[in-house]
């Protein structure tokens, strides 16, 4: 394999644009639940229907991007933790490099940096943010 194909510089882009949809889907999601809660009764029943499959299918989809965004994560965490615990490495010399080797690796996770990693704690404030910026967003605007 190409060692150029496993540079970090090739996955900082990509990881930037998962963090772009990251804040996207969050204000458009945001944005839904508002419209749907301040102004239902004013609603045709299509719009309603609209706004709910939209938000149904695409929250969905996004929590389950997310949960397999942490679990490669969760899954390298694992792995690097078995490999540190192994012992019977062979030779002393063996043992003395894995034992350097493996200090140095980080489990592989998708996000931007060390900034933003997506982790099992990002479902949860992905969660946050919609209930919060909803509520927020009804307090702000409750006389509009």
């Amino acid at each position: 394999m190409d060692r150029e194909g496993l540079s970090v510089s090739n996955w900082r882009a990509p990881a930037f644009e998962v963090v772009k949809m990251y804040l996207c889907f969050t204000d458009g999601f945001i944005f839904s639940t508002f419209s749907l809660l301040k102004h239902l009764d004013e609603m045709d029943i299509t719009v309603v229907a609209i706004f709910g499959i939209w938000e149904g299918i695409c929250f969905t989809s996004w929590f389950v991007a997310l949960k397999l965004c942490a679990n490669i994560y969760n899954v390298t965490q694992r792995a690097l933790g078995s490999m540190r615990r192994r012992e019977d490495w062979g030779s002393q010399m063996e043992k003395k490099f894995m034992k350097k080797f493996l200090k140095s690796c980080k489990p592989l996770s998708i996000g931007y940096g060390k900034t933003y990693v997506i982790r099992n704690v990002s479902i949860l404030n992905f969660f946050k943010f919609i209930i919060r910026g909803t509520a927020r967003a009804l307090l702000t605007l409750q006389d509009y």
